[in-house]
């Protein structure tokens, strides 16, 4: 009987225990709970409709992804009349909606190979315990998009790659790249993805001549 609901249910009671952590983290941590000020980047974005200039505040460089969705998610809030307090807290809820959905995208990338269910099992209650993760994802700031965007990339690399290389899977993965790099700077970093597969394609082409 318990073999049986851990082979059926295990993983996802592991992921409810995760959504479960990072909801209760989001719950009991106030939206003023960020760092480097980004709060007032996401202020200048809502209350303007346009991109600062990079020397107007102090993560005004950053790249405008993470902002635009935070300010069209607050003034959603503003114009349903939310408090201003809830529309931050909506705000807020971003970052633990990507924590989860990473949780559920790593699961898919487990899934896509013939691992047993004890090793499935094993990497993601790693995960999902991270300290750095779970914290990060209740705060507000643009890391965890990009955190997000690369396990979201990752999937399609590994898809693409298991697949008979069908170009659907690139295209997706290079959306995604490309959002990344709009979130953060290092997230140019993604482009490795998609150009090693062009890479390994004109190297395969060459030899087929």
């Amino acid at each position: 009987m318990l073999g049986r609901i851990y082979n059926k249910y295990g993983l996802l009671i592991l992921l409810i225990i995760g959504v479960a952590i990072r909801l209760s983290i989001y719950f009991v941590s106030p939206p003023s709970n960020s760092y480097d000020d980004h709060l007032e980047v996401i202020n200048e974005y809502s209350s303007t409709k346009s991109r600062p200039l990079p020397f107007f505040c102090w993560e005004c460089y950053q790249p405008p992804v993470y902002y635009v969705l935070c300010a069209a998610t607050y003034n959603t809030g503003h114009y349903l009349g939310f408090a201003r307090e809830v529309s931050w807290k909506l705000v807020q809820f971003i970052n633990p909606l990507l924590s989860i959905l990473s949780l559920i995208i790593f699961l898919k990338i487990l899934k896509l190979y013939e691992v047993s269910q004890t090793v499935k099992m094993l990497y993601l209650s790693f995960v999902i315990v991270l300290p750095r993760e779970i914290f990060t994802s209740a705060m507000i700031g643009n890391d965890y998009l990009l955190v997000f965007l690369s396990i979201w990339s990752l999937y399609y690399y590994f898809k693409y790659v298991r697949s008979k290389q069908e170009i659907r899977y690139f295209i997706y993965l290079s959306l995604i790249v490309l959002l990344g790099g709009l979130t953060k700077q290092h997230g140019l970093l993604l482009l490795l993805l998609p150009f090693s597969i062009l890479l390994d394609n004109i190297i395969s082409s060459r030899k087929k001549i």
